[in-house]
């Protein structure tokens, strides 16, 4: 079941290029509003996939 969350992860690093480091998730935020949601949904599956 991990499984899913992982590629949910990937598939948004892919597509929207959030930086990998924490360090410039913040100047990617500010970039578009749109970030801060798939910012949310990557959490959310970074937190689940660790259950």
């Amino acid at each position: 079941m991990n499984n899913i969350f992982i590629k949910i992860m990937n598939l948004i690093e892919t597509e929207t290029k959030i930086p990998r480091l924490e360090k410039d998730i913040g100047q990617w935020l500010k970039e578009n509003e749109h970030n801060r949601s798939v910012y949310e949904i990557y959490k959310i599956a970074s937190k689940a996939r660790k259950i």
